[in-house]
């Protein structure tokens, strides 16, 4: 005998809404939560701070050694203009020698001296230029001696850059895996926004059908209706930006939206003899970059060290730089006035900043002066 499903008290229409209804509350139960991209993130943040850190004190290290390198370099040019000076007059001196038959004319001379007081002058004459021929010799090998020395010092430093600049790739390469991760964990999380906000209209839709049906026992899943509007953004791929109030702004936030590390670099050696000016930000290649605070575009730059740039002024006069970028974001031109966490832009690599991790170079100018130390304004913010 065949069992049939039934439900006492329910119409035939209202049990395939209950059915409809416990299906939707399955599929709800089965959608993993978004813990995972929560801890991702966590970890990836985490992760980059100390990346940042890391890769701030390896920038420090490599420009100390190309100064030493530049520094080296210059002595050596200078030991060997010595160098060729000294070893010129020490063949000129050799040459003369040979011209005058070598030591044997120095003897001649002494033996045909007229009297004993000239033959000790000569005598002395020629432990002067033995001597002199003696420093000549003398000043050479420890001229040679040091051009070794800064060979070999060359080479070392050569060496190190090479082992710095490998440093720098590793780093550079964790970053893009654990980009890598929370891509991948943002998407997961973009699947089961889908797949919730799929179930939740069902629902929504299973819940009017009953009500418009008339009172029935399972009614009630509104509880399983999730917040649309958050689900709608994670769909859309909208960036979430925390915008808070930090220093002398009420709305503040930072200038990349996502997971982003960043380190006190304040000061730090960098190549050419410079002094960095600013915080770099680490994050994903084409991250959002966003306004920190409410101003206007003030300017918009292309090309040099610091390729793609951007300049936000803001009300009270402070001026905000970015460099690096990848692009600007549709719409943005200079003059344009932006809000407090307004996408602008793309986090890249372009200037000097080729060949190493995407980032954003940033800069606070207070009333648009001199640059101070961004840093404590940024970790006020997280």
């Amino acid at each position: 005998m065949t069992n049939h499903l039934h439900i006492p008290g329910v119409r035939t229409r209202a049990r395939r809404q209950a059915v409809l209804a416990l299906l939707v509350t399955l599929m709800l139960m089965t959608v993993p939560t978004p813990d995972l991209l929560a801890a991702t993130t966590d970890s990836v943040q985490k992760e980059l701070d100390r990346v940042a850190t890391a890769y701030g004190k390896l920038e420090t290290q490599l420009a100390e050694n190309e100064s030493r390198k530049s520094r080296l370099e210059q002595e050596r040019k200078v030991n060997e203009e010595i160098l060729a000076a000294k070893a010129a007059a020490f063949q000129r001196r050799a040459g003369y020698m040979y011209k005058e038959g070598a030591a044997g004319s120095f003897f001649g001379e002494l033996l045909t001296a007229p009297d004993f007081g000239v033959f000790i002058k000569r005598i002395q004459y020629l432990s002067v230029l033995g001597n002199s021929d003696a420093r000549v010799v003398e000043e050479l090998t420890v001229t040679q001696d040091r051009a070794d020395e800064i060979a070999a010092g060359l080479s070392a430093t050569v060496d190190k850059q090479k082992e710095l600049a490998a440093d720098l790739t590793s780093r550079r390469r964790q970053l893009e895996t654990k980009y890598e991760e929370v891509k991948r964990a943002e998407e997961a999380r973009k699947r089961q926004a889908e797949a919730q906000l799929k179930a939740a209209k069902a629902a929504e839709a299973a819940r009017r059908q009953q009500l418009e049906s008339g009172p029935v026992t399972n009614a009630k899943p509104a509880w399983a209706v999730p917040k649309l509007q958050q689900l709608e953004a994670i769909v859309s791929g909208v960036p979430v930006v925390k915008v808070v109030s930090a220093g002398r702004f009420s709305d503040f936030s930072l200038p990349i939206s996502g997971p982003v590390g960043f380190a006190d670099t304040w000061g730090a050696p960098r190549s050419g003899g410079r002094r960095h000016q600013g915080t770099d930000l680490m994050a994903p290649c084409g991250a959002p970059v966003v306004a920190v605070t409410d101003g206007i575009i003030s300017r918009l730059m292309s090309g040099g060290s610091g390729g793609v740039m951007a300049y936000l002024r803001a009300g009270n006069g402070d001026e905000f730089f970015y460099a690096h970028l990848q692009g600007y974001a549709g719409g943005v031109s200079q003059g344009k006035r932006v809000s407090a966490g307004q996408v602008i832009g793309s986090n890249g690599r372009t200037g000097n900043a080729a060949g190493g991790p995407c980032h954003v170079h940033f800069e606070w100018h207070p009333g648009g002066g001199a640059a101070v130390n961004p840093y404590p304004l940024l970790a006020s913010a997280r």
